[in-house]
């Protein structure tokens, strides 16, 4: 649960980061004229009221005279705006307001409380007098541009183009002393964001949630609106627990050119994100912009994190546009594979590949609540009957006794065994197709364990290459800390005045720290991990047999230590071969309840590993895969297939 949390705080980070992003993108590409000038003159006007300074507009405009009368025109209705603000405390002096009031009065509204404060003004509870009921009233406050007022007109807009039960709706708009504002249907149920505060939801209440979502998004696709922000956040709650689509800011018509969203202006919220609209480019927004992100909204819903989420803003838009998803089952392997295709499906990079409208969503959405096949994947006939005989468990039942009792009857034996024969044939390739694809996924697995492996001296060999002094203590923990590791080794050349050969390497149930340098016998710099580093660089050695009482097959990773490009020693990590965690599981990992069966070998054919069950014999198929890292081949002894 605190960790579902601690995602929810940075995700929520990154929403903030977004709309800082946006407002110093929108500066940059739009400061321009004497407006914007006017706009931080005032900004500077309000700052120093509130300070309690006295400030003139003469003062202001000592440097740009010729603003002076626009600047009159602005502080006489900014005045305006803060005499209809009632403070709580003691007022100040006539031309001091507090740029955000503790109370207001909208004519019609009864203020109660404020639920909340956004970049462009809050939203309170209020009373509808006329009506006598509950409403939240969103309203701007302060000093806000023309921008933001357009957008939030928009937004009451869009909201009272059309009713629909799943879209918040909206009772009323108007100004008072200048400052937009309109009245919402109140939400005391919360956000859907708060649903997720201890982690993901059961597969089928997602789908529940996600339904009524696609009839409100449906409703607004046919009045030509997408949202563009969609995120449980913006999916309020009533009091029967009814979700709705709110936040309409940056909603707007497609197939209309916008003047408050132009082309390379990104806007919404990451982790949502369409990668079209990463990308910025409005003109190719459609309805399967909303469609990603109820993607996103279903992944959370299933696995408790968006499917896209950095510390970075920047890093997040990178992903929304390149990688790929991490499937929700490997997240949840409780999310079945049919709701994974379907989030999946809306998630796709290219929107001719999503769902296109929110409508035929739904309906698959439906299909899965129902076991019905879903659209989202072909499914074989075989699939299809299975599926229909789980639903109809009596009536398929009843048609396969008639159908085995008709074929018992009327099939010959030569036709059987054509049948026979055809299935074995299928059966053979698909075993074959199978394990060609485990034996690539334990190349792959064991590559990465390498790779892994490899990181250690090559950081070693960069925090030398920086200055840094590696301490014994150092080289004892990190072969403590890591079983597969038997030894860790730095030599430094006598001629750079610091020479010395530290290794901490496993000996019974200890870790010993030998100084190479000071022991007798072949000097530290003649042994062959030393001129291996020195010749030939960075790599992998054959194996070799260890120096401990077992003689432990190892093979070492070799990185040399470089500064101002010169050689300054290596770094050596010694890897026990057969303490490899994924040699060890490699099959029983992919294919539960068979006995390891794997060897590998280096790449000039010496045998590192070897499986007890690994016995290659007439009627085995052997397959092969290359470790990328290494070169090293693996190999598979495969079940037997037969030739019929």
């Amino acid at each position: 649960m605190h960790a579902t949390r601690a995602t929810r705080a940075t995700r929520a980070m990154g929403g903030a980061k977004m709309g800082e992003a946006r407002d110093h993108g929108d500066a940059t590409t739009e400061f321009r004229g004497s407006a914007d000038r006017i706009d931080s003159l005032l900004s500077e006007y309000e700052r120093r009221c509130d300070a309690g300074e006295s400030v003139s507009a003469a003062d202001l405009c000592a440097d740009a005279p010729d603003l002076l009368p626009d600047v009159l025109k602005k502080i006489a209705a900014l005045d305006a705006g803060r005499r209809m603000i009632r403070a709580d405390s003691t007022p100040a002096d006539a031309t001091h307001h507090s740029a955000m009031p503790s109370a207001i009065e909208v004519p019609g509204y009864e203020i109660i409380r404020k639920l909340g404060e956004g970049g462009m003004g809050v939203v309170y509870l209020a009373r509808q007098q006329s009506l006598n009921r509950l409403v939240a009233l969103k309203m701007l406050a302060g000093i806000v541009s023309p921008n933001a007022s357009a957008k939030m007109r928009q937004e009451a807009s869009v909201l009272a183009q059309f009713s629909h039960p799943n879209v918040v709706q909206v009772y009323d708009v108007g100004e008072v002393g200048g400052l937009t504002y309109f009245a919402l249907e109140l939400m005391p149920g919360g956000s859907l964001s708060d649903r997720l505060d201890d982690g993901p939801i059961a597969p089928r209440e997602a789908v529940e949630w996600l339904l009524p979502l696609t009839a409100g998004l449906q409703a607004m696709h046919q009045v030509g609106v997408i949202h563009c922000d969609l995120k449980p956040a913006n999916v309020l709650l009533d009091a029967r627990g009814i979700p709705k689509l709110a936040d309409f800011g940056l909603a707007r018509q497609f197939d209309t050119d916008s003047q408050q969203t132009r082309t390379g202006t990104v806007r919404g919220t990451p982790s949502y994100m369409a990668p079209e609209q990463a990308r910025g480019m409005i003109r190719e927004f459609g309805p399967t912009v909303d469609v990603y992100a109820l993607g996103g909204i279903l992944y959370e819903l299933l696995t408790g994190r968006p499917p896209f989420l950095s510390a970075s803003v920047l890093e997040t838009l990178r992903q929304v546009q390149i990688d790929e998803p991490v499937p929700p089952r490997r997240l949840n392997p409780d999310v079945p594979l049919d709701l994974e295709t379907i989030c999946l499906k809306c998630l796709e990079k290219s929107p001719a590949k999503r769902y296109p409208n929110a409508m035929e969503l739904a309906d698959d959405l439906r299909r899965f609540l129902d076991g019905r096949p879903v659209l989202a994947r072909r499914l074989g006939p075989m699939a299809r009957i299975w599926r229909w005989s789980r639903r109809h468990p009596s009536r398929a039942a009843l048609i396969a006794v008639c159908l085995l009792t008709g074929m018992s009857a009327v099939i010959a034996g030569f036709w059987v065994n054509r049948r026979l024969g055809a299935e074995l044939q299928r059966t053979r390739i698909a075993q074959e197709l199978t394990q060609e694809s485990l034996v690539q996924q334990a190349a792959d697995r064991l590559d990465a364990e390498l790779r892994e492996l490899a990181a250690v001296p090559q950081l070693l060999a960069s925090m030398i290459e920086a200055g840094a002094s590696i301490s014994p203590e150092l080289l004892v923990r990190s072969v403590e800390n890591d079983p597969r590791v038997f030894g860790l080794c730095i030599a430094l050349p006598p001629e750079s005045g610091r020479g010395m050969a530290m290794f901490a390497h496993q000996e019974a149930d200890r870790v010993r720290l030998r100084r190479l340098d000071q022991e007798p016998g072949v000097p530290y710099t003649e042994r062959d991990w030393y001129r291996f580093g020195q010749e030939q660089g960075r790599g992998w050695t054959e194996p070799y047999a260890g120096t401990d009482v077992a003689k432990t097959l190892l093979v070492s990773r070799v990185v040399p230590i470089r500064k101002h490009g010169q050689f300054a020693g290596v770094v050596v990590l010694d890897l026990a071969v057969t303490s490899l965690r994924s040699a060890q599981m490699i099959v029983r990992d992919l294919i539960p309840g068979v006995d390891d069966t794997c060897q590998i070998r280096t790449a000039s054919g010496t045998p590192i590993y070897q499986s007890p069950g690994f016995e290659p014999v007439a009627g085995r198929v052997l397959r092969r895969a290359v470790v990328a890292s290494t070169g090293w081949e693996l190999r598979l002894d495969t079940l037997p297939i037969s030739e019929n």
